[in-house]
């Protein structure tokens, strides 16, 4: 039996018109019938406790070492759920860069704030700022049968569609909408009723509107909850995101997935003071702050992102142009900076500029790396007319961004063409003026990407990178999924013939310090999370 359900961040315009009562009358016994032949209601009355394993290519989403070439990292995950309760447990252990391993567990309990563990750090954070009911929701519809009752929840707003095909099949199609508008959409086999596949249109960075396609796979009986896919996998714009196959499938709830492990130390809820602890939100214009003559910074344009401007005598030059950030593992996924595009940050750094440099106009755009979290933001700086400095492996994802199609979340490009403006370095590229002199070097591959370009400044002796080296107050320091890639940068920077009064980070609190250097320096080699886990 199967079915296939489709989700559209972006409500459908037919979903917004009232539905017949035909095609209502319909969606609704198709729902139903679906339930039914995977369990009904009733299975899932014990909860449920899922685990699995598999990979995910981060190349797809633009976060591997190149854009084009496969980034397979092993991938482990398990989610409970407690039908009496509320409460939910999500937890993660992959890589979330080529030199990041990420192992993250999300702790839902009704009347308290979600509750984030990392074990890589041993940290623990709760996130104040989340709608903790609607985050639940998203893992929830991971089960086959939580998605078709969150259809039936929603039963006003279903209509029949027809038939659609998937992989070459048709499949009877019922769509409904969330309450922010979002539509989903569930294709059932009219033979068998079983859920195969779920897919929804997301406004992703350097992609543009692309589909989201989860699949599931092999269903069979389980007991206590009737019938459920061994595994599914996730495609991103058509192209393999997530594998994951099943290796446990229970009824009942994992207690002790529920809990916040012993070597944790449970923080106190915080007051809205600790930024580490509110789910970021869109901020109004930033002001920015001087660093040297000519050079500032723009701190939190998006939350934990601070690029860097550097100013001449006609025009500015600035160092990326950040996005947005979609949690892929949510169905559907939700922008990690609630109430951002892939486009308004890139925007809003603009409007930056040109509130405090007024007749200078971003002439170059110096793009460190390809990953969508900092590249993909320049769609609004190619419609002012800037020029892109990046490395040869980024020059395909501008490429790709701006002929992308955009209009689930239109932009100043929307509509237009525009050729892209941009120099490739596979060295050292200088800008300068009378007033000012900015290098711009590639300092090739790295743990982190294959191509990466930082920014000296030789008058001000101030050196900034991307990615490369994280800084943080000592009690936090270091970062241990970021140890490899720090330990790569304190080597490159002892060979090079800097030397820098000043260490800048796209990330991180403040500068870097000399004595977090040190740390780095004499930090043992088998320090390396990223070799541990894999």
């Amino acid at each position: 039996m199967i079915v296939a359900v489709t989700l559209f961040l972006q409500a459908l315009p037919v979903l917004a018109a009232e539905p017949t009562l035909d095609s209502y009358r319909r969606g609704i016994e198709l729902v139903e019938q679906s339930l039914s032949a995977i369990g009904g209601e009733a299975a899932l009355a014990a909860g449920i406790t899922l685990r699995g394993e598999g990979f995910v290519d981060l190349a797809t989403r633009k976060q591997g070492m190149s854009a084009a070439d496969p980034g397979q990292y092993s991938l482990r995950e398990s989610l409970t759920l407690d039908s009496v309760s509320g409460q939910a447990a999500y937890e993660s252990d992959t890589h979330a860069n080529a030199d990041a391993v990420e192992r993250l567990r999300y702790l839902f309990e009704p009347d308290r704030p979600l509750l984030l563990a990392d074990f890589v750090n041993t940290a623990a954070y709760w996130l104040t700022g989340v709608d903790q009911a609607d985050e639940r929701q998203r893992y929830a519809r991971m089960v086959p049968q939580l998605l078709l009752l969150d259809a039936l929840d929603h039963r006003q707003t279903i209509r029949y569609l027809g038939r659609r095909s998937i992989d070459g099949l048709d499949h009877d199609t019922v769509a409904y909408s969330l309450p922010d508008g979002s539509g989903l959409s569930i294709f059932i086999d009219p033979g068998t009723r079983r859920p195969v596949a779920v897919e929804y249109l997301l406004d992703m960075p350097t992609l543009g509107d692309t589909t989201v396609r989860w699949k599931y796979d092999a269903w069979r009986d389980v007991a206590a909850i009737g019938a459920y896919p061994q595994g599914y996998e996730i495609t991103l714009g058509g192209r393999m995101l997530k594998k994951v196959r099943y290796t446990f499938i229970r009824a009942g709830v994992d207690r002790d997935l529920l809990l916040l492990p012993d070597e944790f130390v449970l923080p106190a809820v915080p007051d809205g003071g600790d930024d580490r602890a509110a789910t970021p939100v869109a901020p109004a214009l930033p002001q920015i702050r001087e660093l040297a003559d000519g050079v500032y910074v723009v701190p939190n344009i998006r939350p934990g992102f601070h690029p860097l401007i550097v100013e001449f005598a006609d025009f500015v030059a600035v160092v990326d142009a950040p996005s947005g950030w979609n949690e892929l593992q949510q169905l559907p996924a939700r922008n990690w900076v609630a109430g951002e595009t892939s486009s308004s940050i890139g925007q809003r750094l603009l409007d930056v500029l040109q509130r405090d440099f007024p007749g200078k106009p971003p002439r170059f755009v110096v793009l460190t790396h390809h990953h969508s979290d900092h590249a993909g933001g320049v769609r609004p700086f190619v419609a002012a007319g800037a020029t892109f400095i990046a490395a040869p492996q980024t020059l395909p994802v501008i490429e790709r961004t701006v002929t992308a199609r955009v209009s689930l979340n239109p932009d100043a490009l929307s509509g237009r063409e525009e050729l892209v403006k941009s120099e490739p370095v596979g060295g050292e590229k200088r800008i300068a003026d009378p007033g000012n002199e900015m290098r711009v070097i590639n300092v090739g591959a790295n743990p982190h990407v294959e191509g990466m370009l930082v920014v000296w400044l030789p008058r001000q002796k101030l050196l900034f990178q991307s990615d490369l080296f994280t800084p943080a107050p000592l009690e936090r320091f270091p970062d241990r999924a970021r140890i490899p890639v720090m330990r790569w940068f304190v080597d490159w920077l002892d060979a090079s013939a800097l030397v820098p009064d000043q260490i800048r980070s796209m990330h991180g609190y403040g500068a870097v310090t000399p004595q977090q250097l040190d740390i780095i320096r004499t930090m043992p080699v088998d320090e390396n999370p990223a070799q541990a886990r894999d």
